[in-house]
């Protein structure tokens, strides 16, 4: 969503298009083994990064709520579930675009994160 999406998903926050979007963010691009991705923490070393990150990530919060003050756009955990669904309950209750950016942990790949 935040790569090859991304330019999508800011034209439907513009227009403020009555969906809820939910992104499972693990900072990778886990299918194809950890390479890094645009919410990969500057400095990180993923497969395609050996040297480390040397890209800003995408905040996608602060992103959407910048190119529409409507908007709504929450980060929430995968460690508090009860949050996860209070979110996706609010988001498709409210008649505006809703970004909901879950963190998720990729078991195989995020130890490459925190070294």
């Amino acid at each position: 969503m935040y790569g090859e999406g991304m330019s999508h998903l800011i034209a439907a926050a513009r227009l403020n298009i009555d969906i809820t979007v939910l992104v499972a963010n693990n900072q990778l691009y886990s299918l194809t083994t950890g390479q890094s991705s645009p919410t990969t923490p500057k400095g990180a070393k993923t497969k395609s990064t050996p040297k480390g990150d040397p890209s800003v990530p995408v905040e996608a919060v602060l992103l959407i709520t910048t190119v529409n003050p409507e908007a709504s756009a929450i980060y929430v955990t995968c460690l508090k579930p009860a949050e996860v669904t209070e979110a996706i309950v609010q988001g498709i209750e409210e008649k505006r675009f809703s970004l909901i950016d879950i963190d998720q942990l990729c078991v195989t790949f995020s130890k490459q994160l925190t070294q």
